[in-house]
């Protein structure tokens, strides 16, 4: 005789919070850059004379290290495929657009490949208005998200 299965409800999720969305965005957008996508940048020029030596170091066949970012994993390719189209729940473009850029950070040193005074520069406003803008569109997100 097997035991009665004891009536659950369905685990409702908790509710965004703007840090939440932030965190994810910010991560989603580390992951988005560390892809390597093959094609997107020409050849280099090719020539049959010896490259010429910049770097006094590899005078005599030491190689500068190049540091690599690590390649992501399904698992986060398949967290930055979720959380890629919420800045589309903003529906002013101008702030869709500041979501986006603040949300690229590299993915080594972990800054902001966009400071909120560069993206200030390119709409010519204050760099304020710019972090309101940025504030206002991330609870227009977490109201979508939260529905």
């Amino acid at each position: 005789m097997t035991a009665p299965v004891p009536n659950r409800a369905p685990v409702a999720h908790e509710p965004f919070t703007s840090a939440d969305v932030i965190r994810l965005l910010e991560r989603a957008g580390e992951i988005m850059l560390r892809l390597r996508v093959k094609g997107l940048r020409p050849d280099r020029c090719r020539s049959l004379w010896p490259e010429i030596v910049v770097d006094p170091r590899e005078v005599y066949g030491w190689e500068a290290e190049r540091i690599r970012w690590p390649v992501p994993t399904a698992a986060e390719i398949a967290l930055m495929d979720a959380v890629a189209p919420w800045p589309m729940l903003v529906r002013d473009a101008a702030r869709r657009r500041i979501v986006q850029s603040r949300s690229l950070v590299h993915p080594i040193t972990g800054r902001h490949f966009h400071s909120w005074r560069r993206l200030a520069r390119i709409l010519s406003v204050h760099h304020e208005t710019v972090r309101s803008w940025h504030a206002q569109a991330i609870d227009e997100i977490v109201t979508g998200l939260n529905r």
